[in-house]
């Protein structure tokens, strides 16, 4: 949470950051997404070429790990929002001061 001290122009500064790191996250939080569907796309077809457990048991790790990935960033990403709207609240405070 930011300082009351802070100026405007840190405000701004630490709000354009914030939308940065966001950002950030929801490409990487796609990324994953994008992977996950990948795989599970591929499993379908091997699943219907040659049914074998150990291919099914390795696509599911690997599904597991993206789905542990996408988790934590979507942690972040309401984290980060959150201290977004408590900068967004701070600049709206001194704009109005």
């Amino acid at each position: 949470m930011a300082e009351p001290s802070r100026t405007l122009d840190d405000l701004l500064r630490a709000r354009l950051e914030l939308c940065g790191r966001i950002s950030a996250a929801q490409a990487r939080m796609v990324t994953c997404q994008q992977l996950a569907f990948g795989n599970q796309i591929a499993a379908l077809a091997e699943r219907r070429q040659s049914p074998h457990a150990g291919e099914a048991a390795e696509t599911t790790g690997r599904d597991d790990g993206l789905q542990t990935t996408i988790t934590a960033l979507e942690t972040e990403i309401d984290q980060l929002e959150r201290e977004l709207a408590a900068v967004d609240q701070q600049i709206a405070a001194q704009r109005t001061s």
